[in-house]
């Protein structure tokens, strides 16, 4: 479902031209092994949905999508406050 991704097209197109000048053996395995991951992650995926998908009650969907909602909010607000103000705990 990924490969069709705009968003992973471009990054994969990035990561290839950035890795350009390295020799064709390191580029192959760790492309090798990016995508083996890729796929390990996705399988792990399937077999989670399918464990919790008796718990995936509209109740406690909409439950989920409060506490991200709310996680979002917070995450930007931090951001917002880091941009205006230049403090925070995010500076360097």
């Amino acid at each position: 479902m990924n490969t069709l991704n705009p968003g992973v097209i471009i990054f994969w197109l990035g990561v290839c031209v950035a890795n350009s000048g390295l020799d064709v053996s390191y580029r192959f395995t760790m492309y090798t092994v990016c995508l083996l991951f890729v796929l390990a992650a996705d399988i792990l995926k399937v077999f989670v949905s399918d464990k919790i998908r008796h718990k995936l009650t509209l109740t406690n969907v909409l439950w989920l999508n409060r506490v991200a909602g709310v996680c979002m909010i917070i995450f930007g607000l931090a951001l917002l406050y880091q941009v205006l103000f230049g403090g925070g705990d995010f500076s360097h």
